[in-house]
């Protein structure tokens, strides 16, 4: 096929935009009361005006190369910025604007160190596809080319295309025919192809001369995902009679001249593509055309395959890492048992709090045999403050499984890993790379928001996503550099790529990034609309008996809190008081029939999931006298695990395991032991 290309949005970024006009505007402020603003706004309309006369002299029948504005061809007036840029310097009686020819000014943005100037990362990969499949690549344009040649020169592109058509050419502009023609000759379409992201003068134009139009979406419309959701080459179908294709025309009429109003019966493109990633996939589609497909065979996603250099994305990645890796010491260390741990740690908690928690529960349990043979109230205690205690549960279990199934040696194939309690996909993808270097993505929220990023990733984090974004992280990493791509996916998601405010002009990957080339990087990953968060009236019994201890009880394993220790709590029934509830929850979960002394207050605690209001109560025993209380207190724990009911003297409340919300209560009764350890909060 020939395919022609538009530059400006479509192959390359727009120059004048970026550099350019920022230069020239701000020379030009002082005669526009220092605004550059305003001397932009005064070349726009420069521009628009001579598109005006160049369009209605060719609809009253002026050949282009005949006509002349400031005695330049109108072909080419409405892009000569020289001319623009100079009449608009002079009526404002300023001079010596432009001070140099812009075409140099030009030449010398492109060669700014760090210049990234592809409209989107996919270009080079796309254009080499297409060459080396054979088919003829042209450049078909409205931009000056003496504007524009640098800076596909700078790009490294310049040779992939056979033919150049621009107005100081060919003295021929879009959307005319003779533009087109010029680029094709008397190819006309199926063979004839030309891809642009302007509807008038790039899709109808190129239809009303007899070819196939290929229209790169803008970001507002790629964000709809039943278009994406569909090839390109039937989006177009979509988009025919919809609210968004009308508000499109709407849009791209503003500001033009009332003849093009003439080229929207053109306007539906034959393919929609979000990037030119996605243009190989179509051209490979309409080759194919003539041939018959098997009986039953799935139809092609080739259009949703991304089209980047992968694995120079995760050089780039592992480069910067051993720069710039934070000195953590879990990597440190190099021990799959210290991976184990920090994993588990690092689950919805940030690494500077996991930091001190991950060398105190080292220096307790250093290996994995120690922690397997431990205690799960020691683990548990051990952990107070980082919250999340279920993590700590099943870190104690998995070590007691690997000792007695694997000899105590972690597994290193991700199947296995993803046997042991508490590891899911995204942490034995993290334990198998981190720890032996095996190629294995890891899909954390950091990671898909890195990935979701890189790759334009539209539909929203969960596991469909994290298999097609693990999919493409897999094949970005580097031979025999697979720890170093993992931690360096994580590390650039939490210090750089960050949720909001990405530090984009530090990135390492910055010129592979598709939503940094569409400037939506804040709008990815797309966030889930949040449901409300229900808020559960609690009613919490903080029963002291004659001796000042107080009275908990352990949560049943698999509750919210479960396997910690707690003040007696219950959920207040419909119609029923706090004081009620207090009293009911110390006679349910501990035997204890109590008597309220004062209420002590609300407190609040939010979960993941759910929010709690806590009402406390002090209360005592309601007959002191023959009761567990006046059992002497012995030490916390000395029982074994499976004890349910325990009076604790208030200098052993640090000890025990107790959730952070339950110590708010406690603290409101003035308990020395109600600090937790650390000054962390726990769930």
């Amino acid at each position: 096929m020939w395919i022609s290309f538009d530059l400006d949005g479509v192959l390359m970024r727009n120059p004048f935009r970026d550099g350019i006009f920022p230069e020239l505007c701000s020379a030009m402020a002082p005669a526009f009361a220092q605004d550059p603003r305003r001397a932009l706004g005064a070349i726009l309309d420069e521009y628009f005006r001579r598109l005006a006369v160049a369009r209605q002299a060719e609809e009253q029948g002026s050949a282009g190369g005949e006509a002349h504005a400031d005695g330049v061809p109108l072909a080419v007036s409405p892009y000569d910025w020289d001319g623009i840029v100079a009449r608009v310097a002079a009526e404002r009686g300023l001079s010596g604007i432009p001070g140099e020819p812009i075409a140099d000014m030009v030449r010398r943005y492109a060669r700014q160190p760090g210049y990234v100037a592809f409209q989107h990362p996919t270009v080079p990969v796309a254009l080499a596809m297409l060459a080396e499949r054979g088919h003829h690549l042209r450049v078909a344009t409205n931009g000056l080319w003496t504007y524009q040649e640098p800076v596909l020169e700078a790009l490294g592109i310049l040779e992939r295309f056979e033919h150049v058509t621009a107005p100081d050419l060919t003295g021929a502009a879009k959307p005319s025919p003779s533009a087109f023609h010029a680029a094709f000759g008397a190819v006309r379409a199926p063979q004839g192809v030309h891809v642009g992201d302007d509807l008038l003068y790039d899709v109808a134009g190129a239809r009303r001369a007899g070819l196939r139009a290929i229209w790169v979406m803008p970001p507002r419309l790629a964000r709809m995902a039943e278009l994406r959701a569909r090839p390109p080459w039937e989006r177009p179908a979509l988009l025919a009679d919809s609210e968004a294709w009308a508000a499109e025309i709407d849009r791209t009429l503003e500001r033009r001249p009332a003849v093009d109003r003439e080229l929207v019966r053109w306007a539906l493109p034959d393919a929609a593509v979000v990037h030119v990633g996605e243009v190989p996939s179509v051209v490979e589609h309409w080759s194919g055309e003539g041939t018959k497909r098997r009986r039953g065979a799935r139809r092609s996603s080739r259009w949703e395959v991304p089209v980047l250099p992968l694995r120079q994305v995760g050089q780039s990645l592992v480069d910067w890492f051993a720069q710039a890796q934070r000195p953590l010491p879990w990597r440190r260390a190099g021990d799959p048992y210290a991976v184990l741990v920090s994993e588990f740690m690092l689950q919805q908690t940030q690494v500077a709090t996991v930091v001190p928690y991950f060398q105190r529960f080292l220096a307790r349990f250093p290996s994995l045999e120690s922690l397997a043979r431990a205690r799960l109230d020691d683990v548990l205690a051990i952990w107070q403050g980082l919250g999340y205690y279920r993590r700590a549960r099943h870190l104690h279990a998995t070590a007691r499984l690997v000792l007695q199934r694997h000899g105590g040696r972690i597994p290193d194939d991700p199947a296995v890993l993803r046997t042991l309690p508490g590891v899911g996909p995204y942490m034995a993808g993290a334990i198998a790379s981190i720890a032996y270097g095996r190629p294995e993505p890891a899909m954390d929220g950091n990671a898909m928001r890195v990935l979701s990023r890189l790759l334009l990733e539209w539909a929203p984090p969960g596991q469909a996503a994290a298999r097609r974004l693990g999919q493409w992280a897999r094949a970005m990493i580097p031979e025999g550099r697979a720890a170093d791509f993992t931690q360096g996916l994580m590390e650039l998601g939490s210090t750089i790529c960050r949720p909001t405010q990405p530090l984009c002009g530090t990135c390492p990957v910055q010129r592979f990034c598709s939503a940094w080339a569409y400037r939506i990087q804040e709008e990815l990953p797309v966030r889930r609309a949040g449901s409300p968060v229900p808020i559960e009236r609690v009613a919490a019994a903080v029963v002291v008996d004659g001796a000042g201890r107080v009275l908990l009880v352990r949560r049943e394993e698999g509750r919210l809190l479960g396997s910690l220790w707690a003040l007696p709590s219950v959920t207040l029934r419909d119609g029923e008081s706090p004081e009620e509830a207090a009293r009911r929850a110390a006679a349910e979960q501990a035997g204890v029939e109590a008597v309220v002394v004062r209420p002590l207050g609300e407190t609040s605690h939010a979960f993941s999931h759910r929010q709690w209001r806590l009402q406390g109560y002090l209360m005592r025993p309601a007959q002191e006298a023959g009761t567990s209380a006046a059992e002497p207190a012995a030490p916390y724990g000395s029982p074994g695990d499976g004890e349910r009911v325990r009076w604790v003297a208030p200098d052993a409340l640090p000890d025990v395991p107790v959730g952070r919300a339950f110590r708010r209560v406690l603290q409101l009764v003035g308990l020395q032991g109600g600090a937790a350890p650390m000054g962390r909060a726990a769930p």
